[in-house]
């Protein structure tokens, strides 16, 4: 009899099937789209920094790569890296699936 962790890991699983099938997670796959949602992230948050940085990553005046070699910014992009496990994801992937059906996204 499967435990309640295997039925967890299963449900996620499955949202995860249903989600990489939509047309919102195709779309979300262009790298393009990646750097212009995270671009914008960036942009509209209400720190200083963050708004720096989009704006230096906007411009071409620094790369991804050398704001995480900066000791300022590797701590304010490790801080948004570490509260993503936070996101609701279960919710996110069932409005995207729902969507999809719906022939929204």
């Amino acid at each position: 009899m499967p435990t309640t962790d295997e039925h967890e890991e299963h449900d996620r699983r499955r949202q995860v099937e249903q989600f990489t099938a939509t047309r919102f997670a195709q779309r979300l796959a262009d790298p393009a789209l990646q750097r212009q949602i995270q671009t914008q992230a960036l942009t509209d948050s209400p720190d200083p920094l963050a708004r720096e940085i989009a704006a230096q990553l906007a411009d071409g005046t620094a790369t991804v790569r050398q704001m995480l070699a900066s000791g300022v910014y590797h701590e304010l992009l490790t801080r948004g890296i570490e509260r993503m496990p936070t996101l609701p994801y279960a919710a996110i992937i069932k409005t995207a699936v729902d969507q999809d059906r719906k022939g929204a996204a």
